[in-house]
């Protein structure tokens, strides 16, 4: 793959991400379950857990999504990736106690980009205009 598909490639995941985050944490906050009925994914042993509503825990849910999404668009990529797998695996491991095993499976690959996004050394260092083009310089 040639350093600029690379680049791209990456870019896209990224982007992507963040899109993602902010619309599904977006919809959480508001209610307005233009995506889902988000209420119907929190199960009855997580909730029983928590000292809150199922609405405020959709709202927190929400509200770290968003944050998560942010954290995309900065230097910390590794960070954002190391809490969309933690906050994703306990959103998995709820959804399979509700038997939504396919949509945990889907949460699971969305584990994998986070991981792919999380090795790429290339949005720690950006490539100035007289630096010589190397395999790990991308710029960004």
């Amino acid at each position: 793959m040639t350093p600029t598909l690379r680049n791209h490639s990456i870019l896209l995941l990224r982007i992507s991400y963040v899109l993602f985050l902010f619309a599904i944490g977006a919809d959480k906050i508001v209610h307005t379950n233009f995506i889902a009925d988000w209420s119907q994914f929190v199960g009855p042993t997580l909730h029983s857990l928590l000292p809150f509503s199922i609405v405020t825990i959709v709202s927190i849910e929400g509200i770290v999504e968003i944050a998560i999404g942010i954290l995309f668009l900065t230097k910390w990529v590794r960070t954002a990736g190391v809490l969309v797998i933690g906050t994703t695996l306990l959103i998995c491991i709820d959804l399979f106690t509700l038997h939504f095993t396919v949509i945990a499976l889907h949460d699971l690959l969305f584990c994998v980009g986070a991981i792919v996004l999380m090795a790429q050394p290339s949005f720690y260092r950006i490539k100035h205009k007289d630096e010589p083009w190397t395999e790990a310089t991308v710029v960004t």
